[in-house]
């Protein structure tokens, strides 16, 4: 059967929950999975004008979906079912989640030594744990989701693992102690709560994948991926949709028909150092930042915001093998008389290229080349949603100039576009479910 992944293509923040949740209530989708990151990365989803954000919950729980936490995920046991689970209950819904007992897990302390580790390196985070829980995981110290739902394994383990961790700690000039009966006690309290959603997840996403139709769901964005990405400004996880495979147990040949990536209007990125390549200037930056919200989910934090950067879309497209584009917040980017668009780069040698060196630092030197189209006119919310219900041949002339230039540059349709933040607010086009 047809089964779908939706990957950020740029540095993340491109509006991924909405397009899952849009695509979930429209097709007959069966299950969400998530294959990377933890609680880092939040997503947006606004039902008839009501937010509601999440970090690790799949979209498609308001839909009564199967919700799959896959082994490539960091899970923060704490935050997953105070914030998120409860929120859902308290809203009438019982999540029906499975989560990987093969995920990793993220203990308080971890985000303690998340925020004690930017004094000795450059790279800014959410200081959620997640980098020392993937660190801590290759390095074969951490523990897993099959530790913390065992409560013997839990208090044979866990002690061992504060010890290192406090040691850890006082290397990186750290004050902070760890109480180890207070932490031990919290986690065997969550491990009765953990229990009963942690299993071998495998072969349920498999026979779905088989008989059903199954929608994996990335964190981040492609240029964050820890591989292909701009390291080191990067994750600590797979972002791309090779990602998947290792992520869920996903078998390999099973085919992925549908490879959605989603492309904001506009660039935006959380981190101040990095590359950004077609960074606006403040004032533009300060009119679209209020707009569009665009603050971080988990930081609250103010994004960066940049021109579109087809170069940086077209290697994520050349790394994901998309099928498709949904492009995002059309409607916010509204009101400009011009749109630089950056279709090349001049590198640090003053050479014309499209391409994406390896090496940051370098990459950090390299000039945009903009072509310029046509803005689009302010339009209310009312306007925005009769576009989407009457459909792409209501769009503005001058978005759909924009759009069709993005698919010339690329070679993938833009198969959906998001004029609102609702989900009603979105037109599809082309798509093989």
């Amino acid at each position: 059967m047809s089964s779908i992944a939706v990957v950020g293509s740029s540095f993340g923040d491109e509006g991924k929950g909405k397009i899952v949740d849009f695509l979930v209530s429209k097709y007959n989708i069966d299950a969400v999975a998530r294959f990377n990151g933890g609680s880092g990365a939040g997503h947006e989803i606004v039902i008839d004008g009501e937010k509601f954000t999440f970090h690790q919950v799949p979209s498609g729980a308001f839909l009564g979906k199967k919700l799959y936490i896959g082994e490539g995920c960091a899970v923060d046991p704490e935050l997953l079912f105070n914030q998120e689970v409860e929120v859902l209950k308290a809203k009438g819904f019982e999540p029906d989640l499975g989560i990987s007992d093969n995920s990793k897990v993220v203990f308080d302390f971890l985000r303690e030594i998340d925020g004690a580790e930017e004094s000795v390196r450059d790279v800014k985070t959410t200081k959620r744990g997640i980098g020392p829980t993937y660190t801590m995981d290759t390095a074969r110290l951490g523990m897993r989701m099959y530790d913390v739902a065992d409560e013997e394994k839990l208090k044979s383990k866990l002690p061992k693992f504060m010890k290192f961790c406090q040691g850890y700690l006082k290397m990186l000039e750290s004050d902070y102690t760890i109480d180890f009966d207070q932490t031990l006690k919290k986690y065997l309290e969550l491990s009765k709560r953990i229990a009963p959603y942690v299993r071998d997840i495998r072969d349920e996403i498999n026979n779905i994948h088989s008989r059903k139709t199954i929608l994996f769901e990335g964190a981040q964005g492609t240029l964050l991926d820890q591989i292909f990405g701009v390291y080191p400004n990067v994750t600590s996880s797979r972002t791309t949709v090779d990602g998947i495979y290792g992520g869920t147990g996903l078998r390999f040949g099973k085919r992925i028909v549908e490879r959605i990536g989603v492309f904001k209007a506009y660039e935006s990125r959380m981190a101040n150092t990095g590359p950004f390549i077609t960074k606006m200037d403040d004032e533009v930056q300060d009119e679209l930042r209020k707009k569009g919200d665009e603050f971080g989910r988990t930081t609250g934090n103010p994004r960066n915001l940049g021109w579109p950067n087809l170069v940086e879309l077209k290697y994520a497209t050349e790394r994901n093998g998309f099928t498709g584009l949904a492009v995002t917040r059309i409607d916010t980017f509204a009101g400009l008389d011009k749109i630089k668009v950056c279709k090349g780069y001049l590198d640090d040698k003053g050479n014309k290229t499209d391409r994406i060196p390896s090496d940051s630092e370098r990459y950090e030197k390299y000039q945009p080349v903009y072509g310029e189209l046509e803005g689009w006119p302010e339009l209310s919310e009312e306007k925005w949603n009769s576009i989407a219900k009457k459909g792409y041949a209501t769009l503005p002339q001058p978005v759909k100039n924009y759009l069709k230039w993005i698919s010339y540059y690329v070679k993938v349709d833009v198969k959906i576009v998001s004029v609102g933040a609702d989900r009603k607010s979105t037109i599809a086009t082309k798509m093989k479910i």
